[in-house]
């Protein structure tokens, strides 16, 4: 059985601190002689995990660029690893740093500067994720065969995500964090995040920079936060305005869990002694020690079931650098020069073996596509094909399927685009090669086969592994409602 090594490379921002991951994907190609072989990911193991670090600021509300990129080239340095050998990973930005000035440009100058294949992605529904992949939350949803609710707490937001049988079904954050409120020794106020402002108010809780506080109204404010969020997630989202700590949209419900798990910096100041002391509170500057006291107590009060994370406080980044990559199938088409491609919105269309509605369904759905996303990007968004998984297609049947994509896919697009095909049976490279010669170029294609995909998916596609395999990070964001699929 042949092997190859993937190296690849994960970077959390957040609103505290900042770390980084490297780790090693062993691929292995699995088949027979009976069967189309492929390859898969046999092994991942972190090789190096850097120091937790203050994530730098020039003020608050910009990010210092060259700390970070000092960082990176340093702890990539100690890890040993050059930037030529860097095949896959992700950059993230967590909790309040996303909202930072110059996030956004920060982000791409250092996925570009991490190596050819680092994707950068932000959003708290995908942070959410890889931290409970991080935590062993997924992992132990899976091997348990239960649903397992992750909730992982930096400094300005709880993600919390619930797996079932290893599959993610739901996000939710909030603004609860160890540094939405920030003190000095003393007890004096010296930051107050706005996005709390409204709960406060609502709770008839005074708390402003300058305004000295004490161990009581400390505790009485992490206890109400913590009773919020708990009693949201249980059910009762309306009581004494809890939702009004709801980062993003409301979701119209929540999954009860078998077994919750805590990660982040917060998790991590759960085994610490009960707070006596104004001193032991203020230890990191925040409340995040007796926030994380409290959290302990509302879960235990609300009757959630606790069990110890594997990761804590790495959660997120080894969810990134570890678990977010997977492969293509191996018959693939790849035109020249299309690699490596990011960031591409998936749309999502049925088929049947006779597609006799194709033609008007296509229609619909490249102007659906062309409305959400546009076509002035280079991959402006990806087709993912589902089709009768009883029924098989012959070559046939996939000449009359290219015959109805040639038209819109050339009159749609230019040479200049290139177009993500993805199936769900083995036979993206005849459907490929078929696309690619009847598009002559404009656009290029890439047709691949052997990932699952939702519409509103993003995907990121590396360089070609071995010439027959290509990493793959799917960027799955969950919604309240579901969107369906475009169907024959």
């Amino acid at each position: 059985m042949k092997e190859t090594h993937l190296m690849s490379v994960g970077l959390d921002i957040g609103t505290c601190t900042t770390k980084l991951v490297v780790s090693r994907l062993t691929l292995a190609e699995r088949g027979s002689s009976y069967t189309i072989s492929r390859d898969e990911i046999t092994e991942r193991k972190l090789l190096y995990e850097s120091p937790i670090h203050r994530t730098p600021l020039i003020d608050p509300i910009t990010l210092d660029a060259a700390q970070l990129t000092e960082f990176l080239e340093a702890e990539l340095a100690t890890a040993g690893v050059e930037l030529a050998d860097i095949g896959s990973g992700a950059v993230i930005m967590t909790g309040e740093t996303a909202t930072k000035t110059n996030a956004e440009a920060l982000l791409h100058r250092l996925a570009e500067q991490a190596g050819a294949f680092v994707v950068a992605t932000a959003g708290s529904d995908l942070e959410a994720i890889m931290a409970g992949k991080g935590s062993g939350a997924a992992w132990r949803s899976q091997t348990l065969q239960n649903t397992v609710a992750n909730m992982d707490i930096g400094g300005g937001t709880a993600n919390i995500a619930w797996f079932r049988n290893g599959i993610p079904i739901a996000t939710v954050t909030f603004h609860m964090g160890g540094s939405v409120i920030r003190l000095q020794a003393d007890g004096t106020v010296t930051y107050v995040s706005s996005a709390i402002q409204r709960w406060l108010d609502e709770q008839g809780m005074l708390m402003v920079p300058g305004q000295i506080v004490d161990i009581p109204e400390l505790r009485e404010l992490t206890c109400r936060m913590a009773r919020a969020v708990g009693q949201f997630v249980a059910g009762s989202p309306d009581k004494a305005g809890n939702e009004l700590l709801l980062l993003g949209q409301r979701p119209n419900q929540l999954p009860q869990a078998d077994e919750w798990t805590l990660s982040g910096g917060i998790a991590e100041l759960l085994s610490r002694p009960a707070i006596m002391e104004l001193a032991e509170v203020t230890t990191y500057d925040d409340i995040g020690p007796l926030l994380a006291q409290a959290i302990q107590e509302m879960w235990t009060e609300l009757g959630f079931p606790l069990v110890k994370a594997g990761h804590m406080q790495r959660a997120t980044v080894i969810g990134a650098g570890l678990q977010s990559v997977e492969l293509s199938g191996s018959t693939i088409h790849v035109d020249a020069g299309t690699l490596p491609i990011r960031n591409v919105p998936i749309v999502k269309l049925h088929i049947q073996q006779e597609p006799v509605r194709l033609a008007t369904a296509l229609k619909d759905l490249f102007q659906q596509a062309s409305q959400l996303y546009g076509t002035s990007n280079q991959t402006p968004f990806g087709i993912a094909l589902t089709t009768e998984q009883e029924q098989s297609y012959t070559y046939k049947h996939l000449q009359v399927l290219a015959s109805q994509l040639i038209p819109p896919l050339t009159s749609h697009f230019t040479h200049q685009h290139t177009i993500v095909i993805l199936c769900d049976q083995d036979m993206a490279k005849a459907l490929g090669q078929l696309l690619s010669l009847g598009c002559q170029g404009s656009p290029r294609i890439v047709c691949l086969d052997g990932i699952s995909l939702n519409f509103g998916d993003y995907i990121d596609l590396g360089e070609l592994i071995g010439n027959r395999t290509i990493p793959i990070i799917v960027k799955t964001l969950l919604f309240p409602n579901e969107i369906s699929e475009v169907r024959l």
